[in-house]
């Protein structure tokens, strides 16, 4: 049973040395009911290198997995192109981050991206919404979403 602590707490004006003290009580609680269980957390807006670099300085001992979350740019098709590139150099900086910060335990410290997205909406379908008022006019996502995929990790 995977459980991530918290969500995105870098855009709800939560400090990096407030949320790790925060995910050290909850990890040991939870834990000592079920050491069995994986338990991730970090789960920045972004891979904001300086919010999971307290995390991992203050919290690295404990953290089974840290907690990606990928939300590219995608205002033109070249963004949208670009979002494998970036999300690779997210993915090397996360682990160079865990690398440096947590030695003695970086290779059992698993990194999941837990929530993206990628989409990207055609200049025209954009100025054809727009005349229609700018709602969505179709069931379902927007053409070339993709949606998230639990279990998604490195």
């Amino acid at each position: 049973m995977y459980w991530v602590i918290g969500n995105e707490p870098d855009i709800h004006n939560e400090t990096a040395a407030t949320y790790s003290s925060e995910f050290n009580t909850l990890y040991d609680a939870m834990k000592a009911v079920d050491s069995s269980i994986k338990i991730g957390g970090g789960p920045t807006a972004w891979c904001d290198s300086s919010f999971l670099t307290t995390f991992l300085e203050d919290s690295g001992s404990r953290v089974d997995f840290l907690d990606l979350h990928f939300y590219p740019g995608n205002d033109t098709e070249s963004q949208l192109l670009a979002a494998p590139e970036a999300l690779s150099t997210d993915l090397s900086d996360a682990r160079t981050l865990i690398n440096t910060y947590v030695p003695g335990g970086a290779s059992s410290i698993a990194i999941r991206v837990g929530e993206y997205n990628l989409s990207w909406v055609d200049r025209r379908v954009r100025l054809h919404r727009r005349r229609l008022g700018g709602g969505r006019r179709h069931p379902g996502p927007h053409p070339g979403s993709r949606r998230r995929r639990p279990g998604l990790g490195h």
